[in-house]
């Protein structure tokens, strides 16, 4: 049975994800609206910025893509033969759950989104946890938004059906939405004034 400390704790972790991918996308944004700025500096100097959104955009992605990566990690190890050490995981969630119909409709709308998830896992394995010698061209493809939105309806509908879990925390994607907004164009308003 799930209960509400490890429930907070997977809201807490889908939430500080979220956070990191809209802070990206507005950083990002802002990195191509400036960079022309950025990069208008004598020849014989370097923008004063060449390297800190270099390192911050791809700490970011680092980020969020590895947080989706755990998001979706199999309940257990593989080696966890005695299933001692679970991983905070959709599918540990899912795992604890009792109602077979959440179970079915989340796993159903996560294997529509595997294109996305397998992209997911590619761009880990391949830029970020393992650096292979010979590396492909990975794009992460499209779904990142349809899968917050799928863990966001999973979440409130837990929420509803076990009536423990319901004083749980909330996933924040509008809030997220608006501080990532307001904090970036803040911090760049200042950078380039």
């Amino acid at each position: 049975m799930l209960n509400e400390k490890t429930f907070n704790n997977f809201i807490v972790e889908i939430n500080r994800v979220y956070e990191t991918f809209s802070v990206w996308v507005h950083v990002n944004n802002q990195c191509v609206k400036y960079q022309k700025e950025f990069n208008n500096v004598p020849k014989d100097e370097d923008s004063k910025y060449a390297n800190f959104f270099n390192v911050v955009l791809t700490s970011l992605i680092n980020s969020w893509v590895l947080g989706i990566s755990r998001l979706l990690d199999t309940p257990y190890h593989k080696e966890d033969i005695k299933k001692e050490k679970p991983r905070l995981s959709i599918y540990y969630i899912l795992e604890q759950l009792n109602d077979k119909g959440i179970k079915q409709e989340v796993r159903d709308k996560l294997s529509a989104l595997k294109q996305f998830i397998y992209s997911n896992r590619d761009l880990r394995n391949e830029r970020f946890a393992h650096r292979s010698l010979i590396t492909k061209a990975i794009k992460q493809k499209a779904g990142i938004e349809d899968f917050f939105e799928l863990l966001d309806n999973f979440v409130n509908e837990v929420k509803k059906k076990y009536q423990h879990l319901s004083v749980c925390n909330d996933i924040g994607m509008k809030r997220a939405e608006e501080l990532s907004n307001k904090g970036v164009l803040e911090l760049f308003n200042k950078i380039v004034n």
